[in-house]
């Protein structure tokens, strides 16, 4: 029981300081919800977001849920170290029975998608900005779709925009 009592207190002391060492401008994620747009024929949840700054670790995210009928679609910007937005690779595809992988390059943006077959499932990623410190990508999550629709409603969200909303962040 006492080590209960002690793990519930360090945790709360853990929280305590991470809540209090975040700066004050630590709304950063408003600034990215607005770009999760509506998209005609959709039903999308309300955007949400997080900024987080821990000294060296710093991230930024705004997410929002989409649904039509079936269908669902998850749409996501992303802040954060370099080491997890890094996507340089040149073209390239690969496919096997159940999934495909396409790296390419479509409006001048760096893109990855991955898509299983069998569940019309996958994502896509548009690499937005790539810093020493830090990156940016943009997301599309989604089931019950075919690659090409996927990609079609990735394009839907203004990648430019985007990548200028994040410029002004850093």
């Amino acid at each position: 029981m006492r080590s209960k009592v002690l793990i519930m207190a360090h945790a709360m002391l853990i929280t305590m300081v991470l809540v209090f060492s975040m700066p004050a401008h630590a709304e950063k994620h408003d600034l990215l919800t607005p770009l999760l747009v509506d998209i005609n024929g959709w039903e999308g949840e309300k955007a949400e977001g997080m900024s987080m700054d821990m000294g060296n670790m710093k991230m930024i995210t705004a997410t929002r849920n989409y649904t039509k009928g079936n269908k669902d679609i998850t749409a996501v910007v992303f802040i954060g170290n370099s080491a997890m937005t890094q996507g340089k690779m040149q073209g390239m595809k690969m496919e096997t029975t159940d999934s495909r992988i396409n790296i390419k390059e479509i409006d001048g943006f760096q893109t990855q998608s991955v898509y299983d077959k069998k569940d019309k499932s996958g994502s896509v990623v548009i690499f937005l900005s790539h810093g020493e410190a830090s990156g940016t990508i943009f997301t599309l999550s989604y089931n019950n779709i075919e690659e090409d629709k996927a990609m079609e409603l990735a394009k839907k969200f203004d990648w430019k925009k985007m990548k200028a909303t994040v410029e002004k962040l850093r």
